[in-house]
């Protein structure tokens, strides 16, 4: 089981161009409810860089990222936030409504609740793959070592933990980072492409995850995909066009 915590995500007006001098090129607005939401589209149509809006790892020119957190006190995310970013706006101070966490001007509160690991970072290369669970475990207050220590047979990734993440195939460090997504316990968690460079086994086994994932009632999970997903996944889809 992955469900953790009540999530819903709004994406109002967001506006992106890649530089300030051109007119954005996106408008979106959109609104995700737990469970797994596919992006769907060809090369280039923009899912990425959506998926990258969505963790703050690009900033957008206009709009905004609202992630409502049901049964997290608002006390208790001021806590975890940046003490010093008295602007990042939790928006609601009763204590028995839910706090609702604006992605901007200041995004630490936002990120402490979003799993995303971009695929084209190399920011993590020089650790080992256990290091880089450990580093994710450290990061997301919501981790499951049972669930991940579950995911490691399933995957083909016991015995492979010791190894330097360069040591590992495109696809070893595929699953490991979706290994790390499921049991980050994340509200909100991103996955690019999550069948890409698998073989037939694992992408059998991770169709089956995210068939787990479209069953969720409290996190989001957001993925991308070049097809639809399976229709018995239950799976909401958003079709993005060139």
């Amino acid at each position: 089981m992955i469900d953790l915590r009540p999530a819903f995500l709004s994406v109002q007006g967001l506006q992106f161009a890649w530089s300030p001098r051109e007119q954005p090129w996106l408008h979106w607005s959109a609104e995700f409810a737990p469970g797994l939401t596919v992006l769907v589209g060809g090369d280039g149509a923009g899912k990425t860089t959506r998926l990258r809006l969505l963790a703050t790892a690009l900033t957008p020119q206009a709009g905004q990222l609202v992630l409502k957190l049901t049964d997290v006190p608002n006390d208790a995310v001021a806590r975890n936030a940046d003490a010093s970013a008295s602007t990042h706006a939790i928006a609601q101070t009763d204590q028995s409504a839910p706090a609702l966490i604006m992605a901007w001007p200041n995004p630490q509160a936002y990120r402490q609740h979003v799993f995303w690991c971009d695929p084209a970072s190399e920011a993590h290369d020089a650790l080992g793959a256990e290091a880089y669970v450990e580093h994710h475990c450290r990061l997301h207050v919501g981790w499951r070592d049972d669930l991940f220590n579950d995911l490691l047979p399933d995957l083909g990734l016991e015995g492979h933990l010791h190894k330097p993440l360069l040591g590992l195939s495109m696809g070893m460090r595929r699953k490991l980072r979706l290994a790390c997504a499921l049991a980050s316990g994340a509200a909100l968690t991103l996955m690019d492409d999550p069948l890409a460079a698998l073989d037939r086994r694992s992408i059998d086994v991770v169709n089956d995850m995210l068939a787990d994932c479209a069953t969720a009632t409290r996190r989001i999970f957001v993925g991308t995909a070049h097809e639809p997903p399976p229709d018995e996944f239950g799976a909401r889809v958003i079709s993005i066009d060139s």
